[in-house]
């Protein structure tokens, strides 16, 4: 099992936990302990594929390593709060057309039900008009507190669904997947 060494952000804001792990491997989020299950193309280096950082009353758990989006859903079913009942996957146009589908199949996997929301791309489109479009989209989708909103990609999707995410219904459970180093930074 991989050991968490304990880190404070660049801001020394709050504590992080991270839990660096090769192919298959245990992880540890707060007092429980997730196996993950091995892949057939598991590699070994320990390079990162995501990062996948949840934030949870001021406290955030940070895991890295590649092929981790394959085990998205076992770490969002195991996020602080108990398993959401549904999760809010939003990207912009070009990360969804890149890594949404594989990320979703890794949600439903996990028997979590995805309600996609995809914003266009670009930093012209972090806009309220889009926020009201978002908030309207998990409305009608009936999301509610116990649910989850993942935001998939760089710095639009990153700020408008964590912005979303703190203002629906005075604040939902986030968890934020940066598809790059510049992301990874950003969020």
């Amino acid at each position: 099992a991989p050991r968490p060494m304990a880190w404070r952000s660049v801001l020394d804001a709050w504590p992080v936990r991270l839990c660096a792990f090769t192919g298959a491997g245990w992880i540890r989020q707060g007092k429980q302990v997730i196996r993950l299950q091995p892949t057939a193309d598991a590699d070994p280096a320990p390079l990162p594929d995501f990062v996948l950082a949840f934030a949870t009353l001021g406290q955030s758990e940070v895991f890295q390593a590649r092929g981790i989006t394959r085990q998205a859903g076992v770490l969002a079913r195991g996020i602080p709060g108990g398993p959401p009942a549904r999760v809010v996957l939003g990207s912009d146009e070009t990360v969804s057309a890149l890594h949404g589908s594989a990320f979703a199949a890794a949600l439903r996997e996990a028997s979590l039900n995805v309600v996609a929301i995809t914003i266009p791309a670009g930093e012209e489109h972090k806009t309220l008009a889009n926020v009201g479009m978002v908030l309207e989209r998990m409305a009608e989708a009936g999301i509610d507190r116990h649910d989850l909103v993942v935001a998939l990609g760089g710095g639009v999707p990153g700020d408008l669904f964590g912005f979303v995410a703190a203002s629906y219904m005075r604040g939902l459970r986030l968890m934020q997947v940066p598809t790059s180093l510049v992301a990874q930074v950003d969020s």
